[in-house]
């Protein structure tokens, strides 16, 4: 493949990068906890936010207010080409055309999310891999109900031995896993730092009306593939579970962690809190929980200023406790 232009292929099968990587490795700093989900800092059982099991940040004094809360969801959300706010599609697309891919509608209706681990053994990815299975349950997202064949993989977490080198080689090798439309972008991104964490996200916007109407436009934003690459050397200062609910999140939504307000009450501030000495939360918080609920909630075809309107709104009837 030349890297001039177009990354064509780019609805590629999550397959496509496994081959560097073993199917094992070395356990994690923390074995998976016992309990389905982590109870919070006081060791009382997880309360749940739209079916979604949360847990309270020790350092939440308070609820979070109306600008604080209009902030979070304003910087955590991406905004594509197209204006709006991207998830995976709880239903199947009709497909009338895409921009600028005609095959991806094809591709997209009926997509399953069907996330694979690579790099740890089975009962670490196991425990990441029911987790994401039911957050994105509880939203009502398309999640495979059991393992999925490999050439049908589309969310890779992968934990190589090496993150730098593995993101490295792999961007030589196989672009199109990255998700981007042309060559520049990923000469752009490769100039940032490797989070802790760092997620790449295939997006399409697919046109499922002839043209907009008075409330909505004639297209949304869909994901299609997700990359995540965990640096091992990283994040040995974390347990199962809160790795398995950060994962959960990002893997949902294509959201932007490195932007969260360091005062913000979220397991996405879990590397923040720990180089300031602070003790992260053991998992999603409710205004996580409430963040991808809201986020699945409403219009898909709204445009992204409405869209993170109508979010804000939900978090705070949520967090009121309405």
């Amino acid at each position: 493949m030349g890297f001039a232009g177009r990354l064509r292929g780019g609805l590629l099968t999550m397959a496509a990068v496994l081959g560097p990587v073993a199917a094992s490795g070395p356990t994690l700093a923390a074995d998976p906890p016992a309990a389905s989900a982590p109870a919070d800092s006081a060791g009382a059982p997880p309360t749940t936010v739209s079916g979604i099991e949360v847990v309270a940040p020790s350092r939440m004094k308070a609820k979070p207010s109306r600008p604080a809360v209009n902030t979070f969801v304003g910087s955590l959300g991406v905004t594509t080409l197209a204006g709006q706010l991207a998830t995976w599609s709880r239903t199947a697309l009709p497909g009338l055309s895409t921009t600028p891919d005609a095959q991806a509608a094809d591709a997209l209706a009926g997509q399953t999310i069907c996330p694979i681990v690579l790099g740890l053994p089975a009962a670490n990815a196991d425990f990441i891999l029911a987790r994401i299975r039911k957050v994105g349950t509880a939203l009502g997202a398309p999640m495979s109900k059991t393992a999925c064949p490999r050439d049908a993989n589309n969310v890779a977490i992968v934990f190589p031995d090496d993150a730098a080198a593995f993101v490295r080689d792999l961007a030589s090798d196989k672009p199109q896993a990255f998700g981007f439309r042309y060559h520049g972008e990923l000469v752009r991104d490769r100039v940032r730092p490797l989070e802790p964490v760092r997620a790449w996200y295939g997006v399409r916007t697919v046109v499922t009306e002839m043209k907009d109407s008075r409330l909505s436009l004639n297209h949304q934003s869909v994901i299609f593939q997700v990359l995540i690459v965990v640096d091992r050397d990283k994040t040995e200062a974390i347990n199962m579970g809160q790795l398995s609910d950060y994962l959960a999140m990002i893997s949902l939504a294509d959201i932007q962690p490195e932007k969260v307000p360091r005062a913000a009450p979220s397991i996405l501030n879990m590397f923040n809190d720990i180089a300031a000495h602070r003790t992260p939360p053991e998992g999603m918080t409710r205004m996580d929980a409430a963040y991808l609920q809201a986020l699945y909630d409403i219009g898909p075809r709204q445009p992204g200023e409405r869209q993170n309107e109508q979010i804000a709104e939900r978090i705070l009837t949520a967090l009121a406790g309405k």
